[in-house]
């Protein structure tokens, strides 16, 4: 029995092309090239004003001090700090409720 050969490839076939780049940082990367550092300090003294983010400003001081969460939150709604504020009040909500920051293993 003759021994089987592989089948050649045909020689018009192009190469493979090289996969692109790829960010494998983009979940730290900012919303935006430059941050509107104007309205990120707006938005955390309204932030600071409010009685109602779930006790104090403080409290949430580990997540609100970061320019790169405020400055989403204001993304996400078109740089208007009232409603970006009020995206946060119902995102603290949420936390309070859901408590995703604290693990329980039991």
């Amino acid at each position: 029995m003759p021994a089987s050969t592989p089948a050649a490839k045909p020689a018009s076939a192009s190469p493979k092309p090289a996969a692109a780049a790829v960010n494998q940082r983009w979940h730290v990367l900012a919303s935006r090239p430059e941050p509107n550092t104007s309205k990120i300090q707006e938005l955390r003294e309204e932030l600071r004003r409010e009685a109602d983010l779930g006790l104090t400003y403080e409290r949430w001081a580990w997540y609100l001090d970061d320019d790169a969460v405020l400055d989403r939150f204001l993304v996400a709604r078109d740089d208007n700090v009232q409603k970006a504020s009020r995206l946060i009040r119902d995102a603290l909500a949420w936390r309070l409720r859901r408590r995703p920051h604290v693990l329980d293993y039991a």
